[in-house]
């Protein structure tokens, strides 16, 4: 089992008995998927049987009316990060009901610069035996790790330089694409940062090298 989030997200493979997984990605601009083969075949499908859109996600939820609302309001709740864990319930192309859990990558960051949601999705309905569950559970516990530390990045930086959370996350991201490294991993550096100020210490410099890339002394 990787040790990281992302690593876990990139490289899930489901072993004989474990939960089936599929990735997938959303652009929002364009209101565009991509599903991966094994996500297909989680929905029912074969391998280029259909072209994923959020109607078909719609259909798979048998969402209308106020259901329709509120299933569009979580997905997207979840591909912008703001509930990156989520457990819904839908139905396969065969009208089999299925127990999913729907993780969201917050720590990553499209290297082309458009925007872009990438995440997994984690078929539970058949989920049996303590160590599929732990699997499970490992993969929910390293994503809250890794949403905990961007949290309280956002809002150390938000205090810090009187700045909207919004505005903060937006210095993680620009800081993870200058320096190439995860935005989880920026996050990480200011949390430890701030913890090892002495109360009453202007944070800004410390923070201002985090943020440009630079090791503090």
């Amino acid at each position: 089992m990787n040790g990281s989030a992302d690593a876990a997200l990139s490289t899930w493979v489901p072993s004989p008995g474990a939960v089936a997984a599929g990735e997938f990605r959303y652009y929002p601009e364009e209101d565009r998927w991509w599903w991966s083969d094994p996500l297909l075949e989680l929905f029912g499908y074969s391998p280029g049987e259909v072209v994923p859109t959020t109607e078909l996600l719609l259909w798979h939820h048998r969402a209308t009316g106020k259901d329709r609302a509120q299933t569009l309001t979580a997905i997207a709740r979840a591909v912008s990060g703001e509930a990156p864990v989520q457990v819904q319930v839908m139905r396969d192309a065969r009208g089999r009901e299925c127990a999913v859990i729907v993780l969201v990558d917050v720590a990553w960051t499209d290297p082309t610069g458009v925007p872009v949601a990438r995440g997994v999705v984690l078929d539970v309905t058949s989920v049996v035996g303590v160590g599929a569950r732990a699997q499970a559970n490992e993969q929910i516990g390293l994503w809250a790790q890794s949403r905990a530390a961007i949290e309280q990045a956002k809002g150390i930086i938000a205090l810090a330089y009187r700045v909207t959370p919004d505005a903060a996350f937006a210095s993680l991201r620009r800081s993870s694409s200058l320096a190439n490294v995860k935005v989880r991993d920026i996050a990480e550096s200011i949390v430890a940062v701030a913890q090892d100020l002495p109360a009453g210490v202007d944070p800004r410099p410390a923070l201002d090298r985090v943020l440009a890339g630079v090791q503090a002394a």
